[in-house]
């Protein structure tokens, strides 16, 4: 990631096409929502569920943080109207959440000051995710994070698909 002014991007995106080039994809869930501030604690809560079902609930409420901060920056930068979809897989060991929205603008670290409001969402998924980036959509843009969730020898697993809104 990168801060002041300098768009999310690097060494974590390199690091995700080798993987994602190297290891199988398992979906879990899909969520698409409203644009709207109100659609958060939505997404919140079915990160947190699809933790709880695959039996990762020990990262459940770190993903499910992660996830709001990422939403919540959908909502306020992303294009107005239209819809977010929220995407859970697992790739290998790591339990991977993307939040996908209609702006083609990658997101911006921003150094935020002791009594600023808000712009530590990024920061504190580069603090605590174990992987993290962004990539472009044909239509708009892919926020993800990863969490190590589970011990790479378990199997494979079915995936829920939802649409609210």
């Amino acid at each position: 990631m990168a801060v002041d002014g300098r768009a999310v991007a690097g060494q974590s995106d390199r690091d995700a096409v080798g993987r994602a080039r190297t290891q199988s994809v398992v979906p879990l869930g899909k969520l698409r929502f409203l644009n709207a501030a109100a659609s958060v604690a939505m997404v919140r809560r079915f990160v947190g569920l699809v933790a709880e079902a695959y039996s990762v609930a020990q990262i459940g409420e770190t993903a499910a943080l992660l996830v709001s901060e990422l939403a919540t920056n959908a909502t306020r930068h992303a294009a107005g109207g239209g819809r977010i979809e929220v995407v859970v897989s697992r790739r290998a060991d790591r339990l991977r959440v993307e939040v996908r929205d209609g702006s083609s603008a990658l997101p911006v670290m921003r150094c935020s000051g002791v009594l600023d409001e808000g712009g530590r969402g990024l920061l504190l998924v580069d603090q605590l995710a174990d992987g993290h980036g962004t990539y472009r959509l044909p239509l708009g843009k892919a926020v993800w994070f990863e969490l190590i969730a589970w011990d790479p020898s378990i199997g494979g697993l079915d995936c829920m698909e939802l649409d609210h809104g």
